[in-house]
């Protein structure tokens, strides 16, 4: 049997990538952007371009009190999984890398008042939830903690979203 997994993964990594390209031709004459107004007031306050990654284990999952079999079992053969943060403009991807990066989320993002990233999902999964987060950089670290989470997840749904968007992610790129 042909195994087309890798060939659909490709395509649909190269679609997800394009989609967060910094290209606003999609934006219609006239409208404006989806992130008008969005820039915080210091440019130099918004999360920099760029690829951040960080490893996470079933052992922390299980110390958050993360029961799910289903996604405790898609955390690897080893125990452990790398999520990576793309960021491009005003737009964001979530990738979950076992062997080939799979997109896993992606959407817009803007900035409040107190200077919060907000990252409006556009998945399927999740089409419209917002999700809130002080963040911090240093050096190549970007901290991630979620103060606001706007969606019907059951309590142990955003208990997984915790543990996949928060916490130290280091640039890759």
């Amino acid at each position: 049997m042909l195994n087309l997994r890798p060939a659909v993964l490709a395509l649909l990594l190269g679609t997800v990538l394009f989609g967060c390209s910094d290209d606003t031709s999609s934006t219609a004459p006239g409208e404006p952007s989806s992130a008008a107004g969005s820039e915080p007031a210091n440019t130099s306050e918004a999360i920099p371009d760029g690829s951040y990654a960080k490893t996470a284990t079933l052992a922390e999952a299980k110390a958050m009190g993360i029961t799910d079999q289903s996604f405790r079992s898609e955390l690897g053969k080893d125990g452990k999984t790398t999520y990576v943060l793309k960021f491009r403009g005003d737009r964001w991807t979530h990738f979950v890398v076992e062997e080939v990066p799979e997109p896993g989320d992606l959407g817009t993002l803007a900035y409040d008042a107190k200077g919060n990233v907000v990252m409006t999902s556009a998945s399927d999964g999740c089409p419209g939830c917002v999700n809130t987060y002080d963040w911090s950089l240093v050096g190549d670290e970007l901290t991630l903690k979620l103060v606001g989470h706007q969606s019907a997840d059951t309590p142990e749904e955003e208990a997984i979203d915790r543990f996949v968007t928060e916490g130290a992610f280091t640039r890759q790129s």
